[in-house]
């Protein structure tokens, strides 16, 4: 919906470079290096600190810049901590999404929180996600 709105679509490596330029600054943070960040420190990343920033794109093949549009969209992207993009990952598996693009596209409400499911060991844990920063 972003990328309708701004009228740029960004391939997924766009996402998935500025996903790992947050992790290798702030993953730390948390006390666990791991690549999944469960309470990303507001203000510590700036994704438009990266605008510009050429990097190999594997989804065209050839090395582009991150852009500005990049950059905004990656500031509404509702990232689960741990889910790869769109799925994989080590953390929790995404549920009720495509409701809620549903309710953005139709109705124009933005989703204020989304709620995914995490897999333990004996059971199966709900886990809401909101928007970073607020």
């Amino acid at each position: 919906m972003v990328m309708k709105e701004i009228e740029e679509y960004t391939p997924d490596c766009g996402l998935d470079y500025l996903q790992k330029a947050l992790i290798k600054k702030c993953d730390a943070d948390d006390g666990i290096e791991d690549g999944i960040m469960l309470d990303p420190p507001k203000g510590q990343f700036e994704p438009f600190s990266v605008v510009g920033t050429r990097f190999s794109c594997s989804d065209t093949g050839t090395d582009i810049k991150v852009s500005s549009g990049a950059a905004t969209i990656f500031e509404a992207y509702y990232e689960v901590p741990g889910l790869g993009h769109c799925y994989g990952g080590n953390g929790g598996q995404r549920t009720g999404i495509f409701e809620a693009l549903r309710a953005w596209v139709e109705t124009d409400k933005v989703p204020e929180s989304l709620v995914i499911d995490v897999p333990r060991q004996t059971a199966t844990e709900k886990r809401v996600i909101c928007p970073y920063p607020p």
